[in-house]
């Protein structure tokens, strides 16, 4: 069954630039879309960390980028929310359970209160 609306992409990765000739290459295989929103912490306009979380210490925080990302699936309510690559987001130490499982229940917390589900891979497609 597939489910049409608006698509959230977030990325670390990639430059205003890059990105738009990876939306062509994209576009031209499945077509206009134009329920895809992006935004790029990379962008100099982008005002925040990158990280979902930051740690200082034993104290861990959410960060500005963490309520943008909230925000944005309240307003656009999206079908998808696409997090681009999961590393650049996560903030946290990956060989310690505890601050992994912090961060999946906040996206758990964000897909159960928005009906939204989470996809956290990166997509390669080959650019010139």
């Amino acid at each position: 069954m597939k489910k049409q609306g608006v698509v959230l992409y977030f990325t670390a990765e990639e430059t205003p630039r890059r990105f738009v000739t990876r939306l062509d290459l994209i576009t031209a295989a499945d077509g206009d879309n134009e329920n895809l929103y992006w935004i790029s912490t990379l962008d100099e306009e982008y005002p925040y960390e990158t990280s979902i979380f930051l740690k200082d210490g034993w104290r861990i925080t959410k960060t500005k980028t963490a309520d943008a990302i909230e925000f944005y699936i309240n307003e656009y309510k999206p079908v998808l929310t696409i997090l681009d690559s999961l590393v650049n987001f996560y903030g946290l130490d990956e060989n310690n359970s505890s601050e992994a499982k912090r961060f999946y229940d906040l996206l758990t917390n964000w897909i159960k209160t928005y009906h939204c589900p989470f996809c956290y891979y990166t997509i390669r497609l080959k650019t010139p």
